[in-house]
């Protein structure tokens, strides 16, 4: 089993669940193939200067877990996180399967970089995903972590990334094979996603300014 194939059939079966909710959902991908392996500009940290700077490095390929001499290749999340952004979404969820030893059970992620957007709803959204998988499909609660993962990093709204469950063990890994249990990880996905709107993040936190007219709108606002 390739943790590429069942991201997707997971994500599929996660896209029906919300919108028979009255969700609108758009994918990364909707097939079994690599998004982009071209030159993408790349965020990159620059350490003389301590800050990041976006551009296109030469490098292509797909992800590479070590990365080699020549650093990791990040085109294909680029690509991404920038639909994401052109979408005007208004949150990113990114769904993966993990692997190490015997190791089993459900954890998430998200940047803990940008004050409020991350800090504060990027972990409410991490969070209320995490509580939702572990309740619907009953698997081992891993918690939830500000590992600043690439695409949660670089998308422009509340982003969270979730590892459903561990392909290296046997257990979980029947448990993946099974359209069941993917349909109760789905189910536990949206849960944390109404939760998470349920809980009306995107209040304004200042009064609105306004008037009759542009006069008196200036008024109020002087």
């Amino acid at each position: 089993m390739e943790e590429q194939y069942v991201n997707l059939l997971i994500a599929t079966e996660t896209k029906r669940v919300l919108e028979s909710r009255g969700h609108t959902v758009k994918m990364s991908r909707t097939g079994d193939y690599t998004i982009f392996n071209g030159d993408r500009p790349t965020w990159h940290w620059d350490e003389a200067r301590g800050t990041y700077f976006l551009y296109a490095d030469g490098k292509t390929g797909v992800y590479s877990y070590d990365g080699g001499s020549d650093g990791i290749p990040y085109d294909d999340l680029q690509v991404r996180c920038d639909a994401a952004n052109a979408s005007g979404a208004d949150i990113f969820i990114s769904i993966h399967n993990n692997a190490g030893g015997s190791a089993s059970g459900t954890e998430s992620y998200y940047n803990n970089w940008r004050t409020e957007t991350d800090s504060v709803l990027s972990s409410r959204l991490a969070t209320y995903i995490q509580q939702g998988v572990v309740a619907s499909a009953g698997t081992a609660d891993r918690k939830v972590d500000d590992v600043g993962y690439y695409v949660v990093r670089w998308s422009n709204m509340p982003a969270a990334l979730i590892e459903v469950a561990f392909l290296s063990n046997s257990s979980d890994r029947s448990k993946l094979m099974n359209a069941t249990f993917r349909r109760r990880v789905a189910t536990g996905i949206a849960d944390g996603v109404d939760r998470y709107f349920a809980s009306n993040p995107y209040t304004p936190r200042e009064p609105r300014l306004q008037g009759p007219d542009r006069y008196a709108t200036s008024v109020a606002a002087s």
